[in-house]
């Protein structure tokens, strides 16, 4: 048998060689096609998709420290309720959200054009409160809508007082964001004022929160204030007060009702009186 030539070898290496270099040529040149399309066709797809989900530090509300009589009846307690929040720039993009208005508006109790002209004027901005502290049947059917885009509900705390008018001018009231304003509420703020926290939070497009990533600082509720107060005379002292002012005809007057042994104060009442969680009778606010 004829051993092959150098000739014929070499002939048959420069082959294979060719074959190799054109199988790596066209591996390049697909590699190149698919990053020129993941960079330049899938460009608006894999910005949708960057977009989509959102790193934000959001707000861990603390709770508010209760007031409280002698014998540990509340006469200040803060309750958990829900406000709602749109971003107008998402709400407004969404064209969606246009036949929505209506339906969570009269949710809300909100004229719709007043509550659109709001919307449109923070068209460029990326929060708004639309209705805070809304009531838990509100707060239900919001919900029931589904997901909104560029609208979620954010929890809050609202002060509540139990004894209304009989306590209302001694502890006072708080504003909307829960700082005190009048009466004891106020002299005892940073007793009763708790420390907010926060935390790393993804959100997706619609603002949803659907993962928590760190927690940033943790929320410390206020002090809870026992005071000398004791609810059942100042019951009796603001009816009998109220009374005396009726058939006197009187404007105002006073009571107060004190322990002699001790000095401490039983009961303070006045009239006319008010009730604090009517927010419309506030003049502070």
């Amino acid at each position: 048998m004829t051993a092959p030539s150098k000739k014929t070898n070499s002939h048959l290496f420069r082959n294979r060689f060719l074959i190799v270099l054109l199988f790596i040529l066209g591996a390049t040149i697909v590699l190149g096609f698919m990053s020129f399309q993941n960079i330049y066709l899938k460009r608006d797809f894999l910005n949708q998709q960057a977009d989509a989900r959102h790193i934000k530090t959001e707000k861990m509300a603390s709770n508010r420290g209760s007031i409280y009589d002698r014998r540990g009846t509340p006469l200040a307690v803060s309750t958990p309720v829900d406000s709602v929040v749109i971003n107008p720039k998402q709400f407004l993009n969404s064209t969606g959200n246009r036949g929505k208005i209506i339906l969570i508006t009269n949710i809300l109790e909100l004229k719709t054009k007043e509550a659109s002209r709001r919307i449109e004027d923070r068209s460029s901005k990326s929060f708004m409160y639309l209705k805070r502290h809304i009531s838990p049947n509100q707060s239900i059917k919001i919900k029931q809508l589904g997901k909104i885009t560029g609208l979620w509900l954010e929890k809050e705390y609202k002060r509540f007082y139990p004894a209304g008018e009989v306590t209302g001018h001694l502890v006072g009231f708080t504003n909307i964001d829960d700082q005190g304003q009048e009466g004891m509420e106020y002299m005892l703020e940073e007793f009763l004022l708790g420390e907010d926290g926060s935390k790393l939070v993804l959100r997706d497009a619609d603002n949803n929160i659907f993962s928590d990533i760190k927690l940033l600082k943790t929320a410390v509720d206020g002090e809870d204030y026992y005071s000398s107060i004791d609810l059942r005379i100042q019951y009796l002292a603001h009816r009998a007060l109220k009374a005396g002012v009726r058939e006197f005809k009187a404007k105002a007057a006073s009571s107060i009702v004190l322990d002699i042994s001790t000095g401490e104060v039983l009961a303070m009442v006045n009239q006319p009186s008010a009730d604090p969680n009517n927010r419309s009778l506030r003049k502070a606010e």
